[in-house]
Parts: structure tokens; sequence; C-alpha cells
């Protein structure tokens, strides 16, 4: 397992990653800055090397370098772990408080799908949609059902369940942080 972990601390910003993985791993760290509206300020990676069961501090900027003045109401900086086409952990930084967030009503989009076991749901969103819960009035588990939705990326989740009656536009509810207050 790895845990990748963007923090902000005394006016500097620290990507920590610790692995309780028993091998070492070469990996990709990609880092974007957005605002909440899609709009990337910086986008850049680098390779990395992340030694088995560690914890280290793998990239450090100031904040004010980053920033640049932005107002952080409205910014995101995500940061992604990939290693052989596959991510292995995403994880966002948020300059302000939740409730100093200035999010807007987000268009969220999705398209359900019938499998074996289930059902795959694809959610997108035209901008930033903060702490989207997906639930269903059915027995059932999802595999990630609370996440965010940065604009113009996709969701992909399964909800795995024995009933396979066609789920209905009503019965599936998405709601994100902005349709809480």
């Amino acid at each position: 397992t790895i845990l990748l972990s963007p923090v902000e601390e005394n006016g500097l910003i620290r990507i920590r990653i610790a692995s309780d993985s028993l091998a070492d791993c070469s990996a990709d760290l990609h880092l974007k800055l957005m605002n909440f509206n899609g709009k990337i300020f910086m986008d850049s990676a680098l390779s990395i090397f992340i030694r088995r069961t560690s914890s280290w501090s793998y990239f450090e900027v100031l904040a004010k370098q980053l920033l640049q003045g932005k107002d952080t109401s409205d910014l995101v900086l995500n940061v992604r772990l990939n290693s052989a086409g596959k991510i292995l952990a995403e994880n966002n930084l948020y300059f302000s408080k939740c409730k100093d967030l200035h999010l807007e009503k987000p268009l969220i989009t999705k398209k359900i799908s019938s499998v074996p076991d289930g059902f795959i749901i694809s959610v997108s969103s035209d901008k930033l949609a903060k702490s989207v819960y997906l639930s269903i009035p059915r027995k059932g588990e999802f595999t990630d059902n609370f996440f965010d939705l940065l604009p113009g990326e996709t969701n992909v989740t399964r909800f795995i369940t024995k009933d396979k009656k066609p789920v209905s536009e009503e019965e599936f509810k998405i709601i994100s942080l902005y349709e809480t207050y």
C-alpha cells in the first residue's frame, strides 16, 4: 500500500509518500495546480524511486512560489503517483478550509452500465465537484463512493450486487459538497 500525502505547513508545500510494500518501486509523481474550472497553472512530473517500507518527502516548494498570489479559495493541487501505467495513489491539496472554498454548482454527468456482478458507474463534471457521494437504495457495495471529481475527468466505480434489476435515474443519487449548503 502506498499513501500519498500533500501538506502545507509553515509556508512550505511537501509531498510525502509512505509505503508498506516489501518491494522497491520506480514511479512518476505528477503535480497539477488548477482552479476549480479546470484552468491549469502548473503541470509537471518527476521520476522517483520509492524504497520499500519507507516514509519520505519527495517534493518541496515554497507555497508563495507555487501559488504566485492566486486566490487560494479557488485552487487545488492534484497529486498522482503512477507506475507501469497504473495509478498507485492520488490525493488533492486544498489551500483554504472547506467553508471558505468558492465552489460553484457542478454539472455532474453519469453513465451506468450493467456488468455480470452489478453495475459500472462513470461520472464526470464540468468543474470541481468536491466530496462527491454516490448512493443507491439496494443491497450491494461500491468500490468507491466518496471522492473529489476534478473538472473534465471521469471517475469509474463499480456497484457490486446480486440484484440485476435495471437502475433508474431517480434511484441512483449523486450529491457533492455544493448541494449540502
